[in-house]
C-alpha cells in the first residue's frame, strides 16, 4: 500500500510518543503493514483497536491516529469497505442470499446490509447482482468480448502455503505494479539478492467494478526467508495454500485482463467448480529482463477453488 509518509511524519513529529523513543518511519510502515496482513486474514472476525493496536506495539489511544495517517482512512472505514467490497463479490459470483450474505458481513438484518451497501455503492444489493459485475480484474477502459468456447483448461494443483515478503502499493494496477515491483527490487539489490532466480507472484487483492481506482491494493511478493520480519514498506504475509486452477497466460501484461474475463465469464460457470474466498494470485515465469520481448512473456494466474 502506498503509506502516506509525509502526513505520517507530521504526526510523529508530534510528540505523540515518547520522546526518549524517535522510531523511524520505516518501524512504522513495518508496522501498519503488520496491522493490514492482519485485518486482511481476519475480516470475518472484525477486528478491534486495542487487538491491532497491540500487533503494532502501540498505545491504543494514538493507534487510530497514526493508522489513518499512514494508511489514509479511519480504522473503522477501512474495515467497512473491504467487508462491503468483498460482499459485493460475493453477490456478483455466488448464489448465497443477499440475506446470507448480510449476516456473513456482519450485519444483523438485510435491512442494515442495504443500507449501508446502497451508501457505499449507489446501488441496492438486489440491482447490484442482477448487474452481473464482473468479479475480478475488469478494467473499464479495456474493451473486452466474452467467449463462446473455452479458449484454455486448466491444471488443478494442491499447493502449500507460502510465506512472503512484499510490497504493496495502491492505485490504478497499471501503475501500482511496477511501482510495487520497483521498490521490491530495490530493497531485494540492497540486500545483494540475484534477481534472476528469484520467484515473483503478484497479488491483486481489489476488483477495479468494485472498489475506487485509488484503493485498489496490489502486493508484489518473492519468497521470504523464516528469519525475515519485516523492514520497512516490505512486509511479510503468507499466501495461503490449497487448491488451485492454474492457467497459463501467454503474452503482455496489458492482456492479462482478457484472459481473466474468459476465465470468469467463461471457464468458472461451465467448469462447475466453487470459488474459495481467498484472491487470486500471478507467478511470473520470466520478465522482459529474461525475454526478448512481451509476446514471451508467460504468466501463471492460480485461481483458489474448492477441492
Amino acid at each position: 500500500m502506498v503509506l502516506q509518509v509525509r502526513t505520517a511524519h507530521q504526526h510523529i513529529q508530534e510528540a505523540i510518543l515518547p520522546q526518549h523513543r524517535k522510531e523511524t518511519i520505516e518501524d512504522y510502515q513495518t508496522r501498519i503493514l503488520k496491522v493490514l496482513v492482519h485485518i486482511q486474514t481476519h475480516l470475518d472476525e472484525l477486528p478491534q483497536r486495542d487487538e491491532l493496536a497491540s500487533i503494532a506495539c502501540m498505545s491504543p489511544f494514538h493507534f487510530h491516529r497514526i493508522f489513518t495517517s499512514f494508511v489514509g482512512e479511519p480504522l473503522h472505514q477501512y474495515i467497512k469497505r473491504l467487508r462491503l467490497e468483498r460482499a459485493a463479490k460475493w453477490l456478483s459470483n455466488g448464489s448465497d442470499s443477499i440475506t446470507d450474505i448480510a449476516l456473513r458481513t456482519g450485519y444483523e438484518t438485510p435491512a442494515a446490509f442495504g443500507k449501508a451497501f446502497k451508501q457505499h455503492f449507489q446501488t441496492t444489493p438486489s440491482h447490484f447482482r442482477e448487474q452481473q459485475l464482473s468479479y475480478q480484474y475488469e478494467n473499464i477502459n479495456f474493451s473486452l468480448r466474452v467467449r463462446k468456447e473455452l479458449t484454455m483448461t486448466p491444471s488443478i494443483q494442491t499447493l502449500p502455503e507460502q510465506r512472503v515478503m512484499f510490497v504493496r502499493k495502491t492505485g490504478s494496477y497499471q501503475d501500482s505494479s511496477p511501482q510495487a515491483w520497483q521498490a521490491l527490487f530495490g530493497f531485494l539489490a540492497k540486500k545483494n539478492v540475484p534477481l534472476q532466480s528469484v520467484e515473483m507472484f503478484g497479488i491483486s487483492h481489489d476488483t477495479p467494478s468494485v472498489t475506487e481506482p485509488d484503493k485498489l491494493r496490489y502486493d508484489a511478493c518473492v519468497p521470504a526467508a523464516d528469519d525475515f520480519k519485516g523492514e520497512g514498506e516490505v512486509g511479510v504475509q503468507t499466501i495461503d495454500g490449497g487448491t488451485f486452477a492454474v492457467f497459463l497466460h501467454k503474452g503482455s501484461y496489458q492482456k492479462l485482463n482478457e484472459t481473466y474475463n474468459n476465465i470468469f465469464s467463461v471457464w468458472l460457470p461451465q467448469s462447475q467448480k466453487e470459488l474459495r474466498d481467498e484472491p487470486c494470485f500471478e507467478k511470473y515465469l520470466n520478465s522482459l529482463f529474461t525475454v526478448p520481448s512481451e509476446d514471451d512473456l508467460q504468466t501463471e494466474i492460480y485461481v483458489p477453488i474448492k477441492s
